[in-house]
């Protein structure tokens, strides 16, 4: 049978009109709004390091997931997925802080903030053989997947730094395989396409961003003036 490939939303609007489209409610897409709206405040001015806008990559990632029909709560976790390590709460520090449980839980609820701890603690590859899975388990599992498949869309990760492009070549082939397990097999083979283009194209492909290992933020001049008397 031919697998369906996907055109993924990299914009809020692109999003909603999928959604949409996959018969998601209005209601519903008005919550994956009020996240988008979170996902905003904290990644405004982040990059990844291939120069691609960080909120991109959240929407495409959720892209993915509403593709596969995944939960509301999931959907919406796919798009705030990295707050705990990468999102901007205004001080620097990294991983799960109470400060920031409290902000994610006031905007989009207890039981999607749930979702994203657990991805933020669990260890790749994962050691459970997928018939010992939950439910829940199993959906921040397909959170990876989806991300992991947004960050190789278009041949990305071969723009990005060394240090990105190693670390995502250490850990494609095992996804690869845990996507079979999981008869996720739409995701399985794009990522095995890729996979291959990517190992053909790689010595290809200048590194643009030598400076930045895997994100960075870019403050605007004009709040750079704003901020200089208080620095």
């Amino acid at each position: 049978m031919k697998r369906v490939r996907h055109t993924y939303a990299q914009t809020n609007i692109q999003l909603y009109t999928q959604m949409e489209s996959f018969g998601y409610a209005d209601t519903e897409i008005a919550q994956v709004a009020t996240g988008y709206r979170l996902a905003v405040e904290l990644f405004t001015g982040q990059f990844r390091s291939n120069g691609k806008p960080f909120i991109n990559h959240l929407v495409g990632t959720t892209s993915i997931l509403v593709t596969l029909h995944q939960s509301l709560d999931v959907v919406i976790a796919g798009l705030l997925h990295a707050v705990y390590v990468q999102g901007d709460f205004g001080r620097n520090e990294i991983g799960i802080l109470s400060t920031k449980t409290k902000q994610i839980q006031a905007a989009v609820g207890l039981s999607i903030e749930r979702y994203i701890a657990s991805y933020t603690v669990t260890k790749w590859p994962i050691q459970k053989s997928v018939e010992d899975l939950s439910e829940f388990e199993r959906s921040v599992i397909i959170m990876r997947l989806a991300d992991t498949l947004e960050d190789h869309l278009d041949l990305g990760i071969l723009y990005s730094s060394q240090a990105k492009r190693r670390n995502a070549g250490k850990h494609i082939e095992n996804q690869i395989e845990l996507a079979q397990k999981l008869n996720l097999l739409d995701i399985a083979d794009h990522l095995s396409e890729i996979n291959s283009s990517e190992k053909m194209t790689v010595n290809k492909v200048a590194e643009f961003t030598n400076e930045h290992n895997y994100s960075h933020l870019v403050i605007p001049k004009s709040c750079r003036r704003r901020l200089t008397p208080f620095i």
